[in-house]
């Protein structure tokens, strides 16, 4: 993997412009390496001397292509030495949460999961009576190879209120019903929910999450679920 230094005077500009999906368009569409990945990313950022792209790819890698055409993937440093990363846009990510429980006013957590995810069920379980002084955001992200998955989720998110969803949730992930077997969303609420999932899956994007669980804290960073409960 390449590292690519950025030098001094680029640091303060870094993501100074916002790329549009033609600007965006117009630069993948020249650059051989990256073209055939184009129609799948909708996020870039032009700083006046490189173009800085998120691959949608596994990890989520960084791709920097200079105005000559020159493309290094990899991780891009500052003078200081810090990794240079694309601000993430705080709207997606608060978009994509399904449903919030826990102390008001509390330090705050926004967690991806699946309900049908082994992992996720060991985190629900784990954390058990841990979490008292945290608000948490829950963003759904259903995998494609969880058969149940989705029928979980529009059971979750029929509740009417959030401590309902809340209950629902903790049920299911924890296997201690499987009500969701017997229920059958409406339409309205296949449209509506089937919306809250496409804007989870839009938020567990934007914030790099690359499996479930994956946990942040306020500032949309990482945190070790492991490490968060034990």
């Amino acid at each position: 993997m390449k590292k690519l230094v950025l030098t001094a005077g680029l640091v303060g500009s870094l993501f100074a412009g916002n790329m549009n999906s033609i600007e965006i368009k117009n630069v993948l569409s020249h650059n051989k390496i990256l073209a055939p990945l184009a129609k799948y990313i909708t996020k870039g950022y032009d700083n006046g001397k490189y173009y800085i792209f998120k691959l949608p790819v596994r990890g989520n890698p960084t791709a920097y292509i200079t105005k000559s055409g020159e493309t290094f993937i990899g991780i891009g440093f500052d003078k200081q030495g810090k990794v240079i990363k694309q601000p993430i846009n705080a709207n997606i990510v608060k978009k994509g949460v399904a449903f919030s429980f826990g102390k008001k006013g509390g330090e705050e957590l926004y967690i991806v999961t699946d309900p049908e995810c082994p992992f996720c069920r060991r985190f629900a379980k784990m954390s058990e009576g841990k979490l008292k002084n945290y608000r948490i955001h829950i963003i759904l992200m259903p995998l494609s190879f969880h058969h149940d998955s989705k029928a979980m989720c529009y059971y979750i998110l029929a509740g009417k209120t959030d401590k309902e969803k809340e209950e629902r949730f903790k049920n299911t992930i924890t296997q201690k019903n499987t009500n969701y077997k017997n229920f059958t969303p409406t339409k309205s609420q296949l449209a509506a929910d089937s919306n809250y999932l496409l804007d989870g899956k839009k938020a567990a994007d934007e914030l790099g999450a690359t499996g479930t669980p994956s946990v942040y804290d306020k500032n949309f960073k990482p945190i070790s679920w492991p490490k968060l409960v034990r």
